[in-house]
C-alpha cells in the first residue's frame, strides 16, 4: 500500500448525480476506491433523511478515512429533488504511527480552499455554492479550479508524509496554517478525527441544532458529546450497514 494524504470532495453533479468532484485517487487500489466512495455515498444518503451535518471516521487496512457531509438547500435541477449535500474530508494511508494533527491539518487546508470558493463567506455557504454550480451547465471552470487546488494540496501533504515514513525528516505540522474553521462541519470532523485516534474505534457523528429533533443513534450509544454553536455534537460507535453503500446513479 503506497503512502498518501488525499483531501477529497464529493457532490451532486448533473447527469452523474453523486460523484468525486475533486481529489487525487491515483494511488488508491480498487478496494479503497469502492470503500471511500461507498462511505461518502452512505453519508449523503443519511443526510437526505436527517438534514443535519453528519460524519464518520474509520481505519481499514492501513487506510484512514474521515468524512463529513454538509446538507444544502439547493435542489437537483433535473428532478427538483432535495436532500443534497457536499461530502468532504481526508483519506490517508500510512505505515508508521502519526498524530491526529496530520489529518486535521489536511482537513483545515481543504476547508480553506472551499471557503476561498465562497470568497470568504464560510464553509456551509461554499457547499451551497458548489452544489449550485455542479447543478448548472457551466460548472467546468469551477471544477477545474477546485480539482487543481485539491490535487496540489494532496501532493504537498503526501510529500510531507512520505519524507517522514522514509526517515528523512520529522513529521511536524500545526493543526492549521491559520485559524481553524469554527463552523459545525469542521468542528465535527475534528471531533471524529480526535476520537478515532484516541479510542482506535470507528466512529460516526452528527451536529444537531437545538431546534431540530435529534435522530436516534445506533444502539443508543454515545461515546462523546459537545454543546456549542446552538447545537449538540455527538460521536458514537459506527458499524457498517448491511446494505450497499455505493452512490446511486441516475437511471
Amino acid at each position: 500500500m503506497p503512502v498518501f494524504v488525499n483531501p477529497v470532495v464529493f457532490g451532486f453533479a448533473g447527469g452523474t448525480q453523486f460523484e468525486l468532484v475533486a481529489g487525487d485517487h491515483g494511488q488508491w487500489n480498487p478496494e479503497t476506491l469502492r470503500r471511500v466512495t461507498g462511505l461518502a455515498g452512505s453519508l449523503a444518503a443519511d443526510v437526505q433523511h436527517t438534514c443535519v451535518v453528519t460524519g464518520l471516521a474509520e481505519r481499514r487496512n492501513q487506510v484512514e478515512t474521515c468524512l463529513v457531509a454538509i446538507p444544502v438547500e439547493q435542489v437537483e435541477t433535473a428532478s427538483g429533488r432535495g436532500g443534497l449535500s457536499v461530502v468532504l474530508g481526508v483519506v490517508l494511508a500510512r505505515k508508521l504511527a502519526v498524530e491526529a494533527s496530520l489529518p486535521i491539518h489536511a482537513a483545515a487546508r481543504l476547508e480553506h480552499v472551499l471557503i476561498a470558493l465562497s470568497q470568504g463567506r464560510g464553509l456551509e455557504v461554499a457547499a451551497e455554492l458548489l452544489t449550485r454550480t455542479l447543478q448548472g451547465d457551466d460548472s467546468a471552470e469551477a471544477r477545474v479550479w477546485l480539482r487543481a487546488e485539491v490535487e496540489g494540496l494532496s501532493r504537498r501533504l503526501t510529500h510531507l508524509l512520505q519524507g517522514y515514513e522514509r526517515g528523512r525528516k520529522p513529521l511536524s505540522v500545526n493543526a492549521a496554517p491559520y485559524a481553524l474553521c469554527q463552523e459545525p462541519p469542521a468542528i465535527l470532523l475534528r471531533l471524529l478525527t480526535h476520537g478515532r485516534y484516541r479510542s482506535g474505534a470507528d466512529l460516526g457523528g452528527r451536529y444537531v441544532p437545538d431546534n431540530v429533533i435529534a435522530p436516534a443513534e445506533p444502539g443508543g450509544l454515545i461515546v462523546d458529546h459537545y454543546l456549542a454553536h446552538g447545537g449538540t455534537y455527538t460521536c458514537f460507535p459506527r458499524t457498517t450497514p448491511k446494505t450497499s453503500l455505493r452512490p446511486r446513479r441516475r437511471k
